[in-house]
């Protein structure tokens, strides 16, 4: 029924509030920031072989390390005494906030600017279905 999917919708949009949802269209679609949705996100670059296996726990690196990717963003507008996770998912929400704000003006001055993924680096994204044990 359509209510389940609406509260489904509802219930996923308070752990992932950019998300853009439209499931009574033709062409149903679930979108959302990767760098805001995920519960851990962080980088490696390919040089540093000291790489985590994917089966270990992870954890968020803090925002003044390397391997944060809110690292290079430097959000004045966020909280830094905020958790590394919290502060990661509020800079690329500020990010996301702005690059839809220039697009609906038609403004493409702030995409030279926007941030982009490194080819010389690895990604390591972790969400909340990879929390959870199906044993």
């Amino acid at each position: 029924p359509k209510w389940v999917l609406r509260a489904v919708v509802k219930v996923a949009g308070f752990f992932s509030p950019r998300m853009d949802a439209d499931l009574e269209c033709a062409h149903p679609r679930i979108l959302s920031p990767l760098c805001s949705s995920a519960q851990t996100a962080y980088l490696t670059k390919t040089a540093d072989k000291s790489k985590t296996p994917l089966d270990e726990i992870h954890s968020e690196p803090t925002p003044d390390s390397y391997a944060s990717l809110a690292h290079s963003l430097n959000k004045a507008a966020v909280k830094k005494n905020i958790n590394a996770v919290q502060y990661r998912k509020r800079s690329f929400d500020a990010v996301y906030d702005e690059r839809m704000l220039s697009l609906k003006h038609n403004s493409n001055q702030s995409g030279s600017s926007c941030p982009c993924f490194d080819p010389d680096a690895e990604y390591t994204f972790e969400f909340l279905q990879h929390l959870v044990d199906y044993n």
